[in-house]
């Protein structure tokens, strides 16, 4: 996942690149005792990643929400934003793949393309984009009405096509869709990575799957053992057929929460105190954040 053509011997590994002080663990304990966010302490984990020779870092983000409490009390906050973090990490890191999460309800084509020809030129290509379609949530922040769910995957489509083309094409664009309109071309550095970076999304519905079956190189997916990992892996490479696409062109990203220590025992302990302390009206605010529109 270092690019898209690097060569693999398997699995690789990654972190998921914290957005928050506790993850999606919101555990007192851990809120007391993570380090403050800063940049001393986000670079030094990029760079600690790359180091233990980790292949990617995928970083999400989020532009609203009605977490006020999980904030005071030093939860999921704050979340910086991705592209600009990813482009930090390019500064401290050589090797080690960086992910940004870029929206499609938030960024017309040209300032993904834009961003991206910029993150993947200053990294040496080893960008990639987690297209995030959509949010409910975030939606009266910029002024409308969420997307009903299956055209924010339309709109995702239409969006990743005008961007890809954006990068390709190095005349003109002439470009009146459905959902979008554009004259114009970007203005170098275009992305080093051939035929482009990487693309990225997660998505468990039909027209999400289908979306990245067609589009992307990864599916982020959260399958909870490994039966149902097997299963979404047959899923994904009959989508893959459908589209005229090989197995090995769409690797998964199965999502996993470590906890390390010693021995069982230790590790057992630790997530007893973690888990004694989950603080559900945390957890409350942020399924409303998530689900709220």
């Amino acid at each position: 996942m270092k690019n898209r053509h690097a060569p693999s011997d398997g699995i690789q590994l990654g972190c998921f690149f914290p957005n928050g002080r506790t993850g999606a663990v919101f555990s007192d304990e851990l809120a007391e005792r993570n380090p403050e966010f800063s940049a001393q302490s986000l670079l030094g984990l990029a760079v600690a990643c790359e180091r233990v020779e980790l292949d990617f870092l995928l970083i999400a983000d989020g532009w609203t929400g009605l977490d006020k409490l999980s904030e005071s009390l030093g939860h999921a906050s704050p979340m910086f934003n991705s592209p600009l973090l990813g482009a930090a990490i390019t500064t401290v890191t050589d090797r080690i793949g960086i992910i940004t999460t870029l929206h499609t309800d938030v960024h017309h084509p040209a300032h993904v393309a834009r961003m991206g020809g910029t993150l993947d030129t200053l990294s040496n290509g080893r960008w990639g984009w987690n297209i995030v379609t959509d949010q409910p949530n975030q939606a009266a922040l910029f002024g409308r009405e969420p997307n009903p769910h299956d055209k924010r995957y339309e709109i995702a489509e239409e969006f990743t096509e005008v961007v890809k083309r954006m990068w390709e094409e190095p005349d003109v664009l002439r470009h009146t869709g459905a959902h979008i309109s554009t004259h114009g071309r970007i203005k170098a550095p275009r992305p080093v990575q051939e035929p482009g970076p990487l693309l990225v999304n997660a998505a468990a519905s039909p027209a999400g799957m289908e979306f990245a079956a067609k589009h992307c190189d990864a599916l982020m997916t959260s399958a909870p053992s490994i039966e149902q990992t097997a299963q979404m892996r047959e899923r994904v490479d009959e989508l893959l057929e459908q589209q005229g696409r090989r197995p090995e062109e769409m690797s998964l990203l199965v999502t996993a929460k470590c906890l390390i220590r010693d021995t069982e025992e230790e590790a057992q302990a630790e997530w007893e105190r973690i888990e004694s302390r989950i603080n559900l009206d945390v957890c409350i605010d942020q399924m409303q954040t998530m689900y709220s529109g």
